[in-house]
């Protein structure tokens, strides 16, 4: 588990929630957050905001619905980018949840992540508030650790 650090408010902007996601990336060198918890006035946990949700949000319904090669592609990812900026994140947001609790073990995180298709899973205490993201990554590095220690020990590859 990460333990909790950027959180956004469903009244967070887009664009502060970009900036946010993007300094991450930039400060976390090869491991970043692909997502960020959401947080209510009293600090519960109300939703998610990933990546890919910022970039459903860019790209246009429509766009499922009609021959895209009739498009005019010149400008348009800015011009919707601009439009959006403004929009808030409680707008975007997954809010059907599923949390872990701390104690919960890696394999509970990992068969929760491959049933629901998550790269990260909030981690709560037994107040319900968030403690964490458990990242894929952080799974990796478990079994990882589970390898190496198998190998030390004579364990079989």
């Amino acid at each position: 588990m990460t333990r909790a650090g950027d959180t956004l408010t469903p009244d967070t902007t887009l664009r502060e929630a970009s900036l946010l996601l993007e300094a991450a990336r930039d400060a976390g060198g090869g491991c970043h957050p692909r997502c960020l918890p959401v947080l209510d006035g009293q600090g519960a946990l109300v939703g998610l905001l990933s990546v890919r949700d910022i970039l459903k949000a860019v790209y246009p319904f429509y766009m499922t619905l009609s021959d895209v090669a009739d498009l005019a592609w010149d400008g348009m990812l800015e011009h919707i980018a601009h439009k959006l900026a403004r929009k808030k994140v409680g707008e975007v947001m997954v809010k059907d949840l599923l949390a872990v609790h701390e104690d919960a073990p890696l394999m509970e995180c990992l068969d929760h992540m491959m049933r629901r298709d998550e790269e990260s899973l909030p981690v709560v205490g037994p107040d319900g508030r968030l403690k964490g993201m458990a990242h894929e990554a952080d799974v990796l590095r478990a079994i990882t650790r589970s390898m190496e220690d198998g190998a030390t020990l004579g364990g079989k590859s």
